[in-house]
């Protein structure tokens, strides 16, 4: 796998994930709010995508699948985020 499709999963993991252990005595912002924590991790993924698309381009190299549909990319991460946060 590249380290291209690697890097921007991880990066959002590692954003998100702090809010996925365990619950705290009270919820966080992202627990009061997972639909606006949705929304930025969506805009933040679809931002990301973008920026790697021009990148790519830039070099030369064909951009991945997700720098190819990054409105998709942005709305399966804003609802993967979501799910996550209501769970």
């Amino acid at each position: 796998m590249k380290l291209t499709i690697i890097v921007p999963a991880l990066l959002a993991a590692a954003l998100i994930a702090p809010a996925f252990v365990a619950a705290p005595a009270q919820a966080g912002i992202l627990h009061k709010h997972p639909a606006l924590a949705g929304a930025a991790a969506g805009l933040a993924a679809h931002h990301m995508a973008k920026k790697g698309a021009a990148g790519r381009a830039a070099s030369g190299r064909k951009p991945n699948l997700a720098e190819r549909h990054p409105i998709i990319s942005g709305l399966a991460a804003g609802g993967a985020a979501h799910h996550m946060l209501k769970k």
